[in-house]
């Protein structure tokens, strides 16, 4: 099996993501001028895609690793694999994710889009094309984890399933802003781990659905609020 190139890993998912975003994301957000049913969209399309691959590829697990499994680097008394190491430093994306929405005219379009999407688009924003654009980039950067975690584990159609809802889980702890979410995607890998540490790999979903519940108890207003600023 042949490696894929950087611009394969980035620029096919963010090919795909921007097709989705158009054909699916933009009229559902037309039609219903709420993030909620954009967010049952994206589940639905999600199980969608992952039958589809499933019929076309079936369900066996298949590896991408094309050198040898050895031992990992000895750290803190676990061994840690180059692949997860690079997953780790991978995170510095961060970086310029702060600074394209700190720093530059479309990152202040896109904050206001997300903070009111009526009152952009009367200010002249370009709603729709923004909104590609950042489906676009979230599909490049969900690309580039999927080969990291395919490289770490193997490929089956419902690997992402897993992940996202940690994913969601972070944005919730996180308040739904870019530095909250990292803080609250850090908290929770590390309740994971601890977890593991403790009772076992079979409490991960455990703490990370705990959490979730944890949120919507005691935020529940915040969280409401958020979802009716987008209708």
């Amino acid at each position: 099996m042949t490696r894929p190139g950087l611009p394969c890993v980035l620029l096919r998912p963010a090919a795909c993501a921007v097709a989705l975003g158009h054909l699916v994301y933009e009229r559902v957000s037309k039609r219903f001028r709420s993030v909620l049913p954009v967010l049952v969209a994206s589940l639905g399309a999600n199980i969608v895609i992952q039958n589809l691959l499933s019929l076309s590829f079936g369900d066996n697990r298949r590896v991408v690793r094309t050198w040898a499994v050895e031992a990992g680097i000895a750290l803190g008394g676990a061994r840690v694999t180059v692949v997860q190491i690079t997953a780790f430093l991978s995170a510095a994306t961060a970086v310029g994710i702060f600074w394209l929405l700190g720093r530059t005219a479309v990152g202040a379009q896109l904050r206001a889009l997300a903070n009111d999407s009526i009152l952009a688009t009367i200010q002249g924003i370009p709603a729709a094309a923004l909104r590609l654009l950042a489906t676009g980039l979230a599909g490049a950067c969900a690309g580039a984890a999927g080969v990291l975690l395919a490289c770490d584990l193997d490929v089956t159609p419902g690997m992402g399933l897993r992940p996202l809802m940690v994913a969601v889980v972070a944005v919730l702890l996180g308040g739904q802003t870019v530095l909250g979410t990292a803080a609250g995607a850090f908290f929770l890998g590390l309740s994971q781990n601890i977890a593991v540490q403790w009772f076992g790999a079979e409490w991960q979903d455990v703490i990370t659905f705990s959490c979730m519940l944890i949120v919507l108890f005691l935020r529940p207003r915040r969280l409401v609020a958020r979802v009716g600023e987008q209708g």
